[in-house]
């Protein structure tokens, strides 16, 4: 089942859960998102923030890398310069 939001959630060791959403955006080969999605949390980590935070910041840069895809041939492909 599809749905319109692509949510993660995140688990501490105390129990506690953090729901992390974004719009899902249809067309776009997820190819690569993992890997985008963990390196953009490693970046918040090593600017300090919190590991939330850096979740938070994190989807922000995957969905806006998804929903700026570039089209190369016949593949909408990830943006992994979204702010250009």
């Amino acid at each position: 089942m599809r749905t319109r939001e692509a949510v993660d959630w995140l688990a501490s060791p105390r129990g506690t859960v953090k729901r992390v959403a974004a719009r899902r955006v249809p067309g776009v080969d997820p190819h690569g998102t993992g890997c985008t999605y963990s390196a953009a949390i490693a970046v918040g980590l090593a600017q300090g923030l919190p590991l939330p935070d850096a979740v938070a910041m994190g989807k922000r840069f995957i969905a806006r890398a998804l929903e700026r895809r570039l089209k190369i041939g016949g593949w909408d492909l990830l943006n992994h310069l979204p702010g250009a």
